[in-house]
């Protein structure tokens, strides 16, 4: 049973249930009986944990252990209660801030009593999805993909989710994936709730609106605001290429991976001014400085664009098999210089000159001529053609009438 409850603006989600199924039978059977357990979604900041729990002896100890997704990472605290043969304790897990955790991830906990008499009663496995209690949402599969949404045509989210579903079949070629672990989108309507719900970057990027989602790898879940095929391709290929490339040792620039996601976006190419404009200027970015996106709002769009314009190159120019190689070693562990040496046979830097010759070669970066230049210089080279015509003319009259005579009387 569910109720929700909202309290100064906070949305709280009250779940509450006895014990189930065949653990519940032995927790029936044990000294060390729980009553009650709930947890409550105080979004987007905490999930709070209480439990009541009885025990022929007085209860001395209650471990609460918890993890995220199905993480390898455990994680366990001990909640307030005061020791008894019948006890309430409670626990809270922060989920915003520094603790930030993302919606639409599945938080799986239990509880270890311990008594006085040395019994000990490990409680069954508790599992709820974490998102925001105020709306209803509903779940779409397509593929490897799920979609959690809320307010929205359900028609068009299922025709959005099979374009994508359909969209990753290239992304996995590309990098190899036979099979992949299913992705999860979490899609939030407005920019009011994209704030309450996308982690905090700074002030700034909020008050800009800089980012349209957000990739979680280790979560393997992306949260966007609206229902746009290309952001959701994008995110999706951040979470692949996660996959593809998941050694400790590897590192993907962020050039490199900002560039694949967007390779993939069927508008990408309305990014091109913008490196146009950059090349026209000198402000281009140097790709060895591209290894993480920059703080500076004002550099993102151009960090985006030129990441886009790079990996356009590199997939158009090479093919798709080079860059499939690249992302294997990559996952090999080789550092990007190393990857780009030993698949494209030249080094970063020769890359990024290759491509900037490509760019040069595709945008008329000359300025254009002033009209009134132009004018003068044509004035000025009629002119001289001019009088060189009038000066061999004269010589031709002369030519043709012969030697002249001389006034000897002048």
């Amino acid at each position: 049973m569910s109720t929700l409850t909202i309290i100064a603006g906070v949305a709280i989600a009250i779940l509450t249930a006895g014990p189930l199924g065949p653990a519940a039978d032995v927790e029936r059977l044990s000294p060390i009986r729980v009553l009650t357990h709930s947890h409550e979604v105080e979004f987007p900041d905490q999930v709070v944990f209480n439990l009541e729990a009885e025990s022929d002896s007085p209860i001395t100890e209650v471990q609460f252990f918890y993890r995220l997704a199905d993480r390898n990472i455990q994680a366990y605290g001990y909640p307030d209660f005061s020791s008894d043969r019948r006890v309430s304790a409670e626990f809270s897990i922060k989920t915003g801030g520094s603790s930030y955790v993302p919606t639409g991830v599945d938080i799986e906990y239990f509880y270890r009593i311990t008594d006085a008499a040395g019994n000990m009663l490990e409680t069954e496995h508790f599992t709820f999805e974490y998102r925001d209690p105020r709306y209803t949402w509903s779940e779409v599969r397509r593929g490897d993909l799920v979609v959690l949404s809320h307010n929205l045509s359900r028609d068009s989210v299922e025709r959005v989710a099979e374009e994508v579903a359909q969209g990753l079949t290239g992304i996995k070629e590309l990098f190899g994936l036979d099979e992949v672990s299913p992705i999860k989108a979490v899609i939030v309507n407005g920019r009011r709730e994209a704030q309450r719900v996308f982690p905090y970057t700074s002030e700034t990027a909020d008050r800009l609106h800089l980012f349209a989602g957000f990739a979680f790898g280790e979560y393997r879940l992306f949260v966007a605001q609206g229902l746009s095929k290309d952001t959701m391709m994008h995110e999706s290929t951040h979470l692949l290429l996660d996959q593809a490339v998941s050694s400790p040792l590897a590192k993907v620039p962020a050039w490199l991976n900002e560039g694949l996601a967007m390779h993939f976006e069927a508008g990408a190419r309305g990014r091109a001014p913008v490196v146009e404009q950059a090349a026209r200027s000198n402000r281009l970015l140097r790709l060895k400085n591209m290894g993480s996106v920059p703080g500076r709002p004002r550099e993102v769009s151009l960090f985006y664009a030129q990441a886009w314009s790079t990996v356009d190159h590199m997939v158009e120019t090479y093919g798709a098999e080079r860059m499939s190689a690249l992302v294997s070693a990559l996952e090999d562990g080789d550092k990007i210089d190393e990857a780009v040496l030993t698949t494209y046979g030249f080094t970063l830097d020769e890359l990024e000159q290759r491509w900037k010759s490509e760019l040069l070669g595709e945008t008329t970066l000359a300025p254009r001529p002033d009209p009134a230049t132009v004018g003068t210089s044509s004035l000025i080279s009629g002119a001289v053609l001019f009088a060189i015509a009038a000066t061999a003319w004269r010589w031709v009259l002369r030519w043709l009438r012969g030697p002249q005579p001389v006034d000897e009387g002048a």
